[in-house]
């Protein structure tokens, strides 16, 4: 009995180290929205001028190609935004409009 719960003992250790160790990862939520007139989505304007436009909400993090990108919104989002010049990020009803015409953006993450 007494090696039996030595054992069961050990397991809940074990299963506790690695729980701590391994971090948990985000939901995939994120999804596309309708911009609308809503402020409170992430929005990313891009193509010529930022003539296209996508909306996003939800935490969680998605991979992308927008090419030419023009304007980034956090909207009411804590948000990570990597494209082919590196990474940013912007904080809650923050906007970065991209000087350089050429940027892809790659990757978008609401935290």
């Amino acid at each position: 009995m007494k090696r039996s719960l030595k054992r069961v003992m050990v397991a809940a250790a074990a299963a506790v180290a690695v729980s701590a160790v391994v971090p948990m990862s985000n939901a995939a939520a994120i999804n596309t929205v309708g911009c609308g007139d809503r402020t409170d989505f992430v929005k990313i304007e891009y193509g010529s001028g930022g003539s296209q436009k996508l909306c996003y909400a939800n935490a969680g993090s998605v991979g992308l190609h927008l090419p030419d990108a023009y304007r980034i919104s956090s909207g009411n989002n804590r948000i990570t935004v990597n494209s082919t010049i590196g990474a940013i990020t912007l904080e809650k009803w923050q906007s970065k409009r991209v000087v350089d015409g050429s940027v892809t953006i790659t990757h978008l993450r609401i935290h």
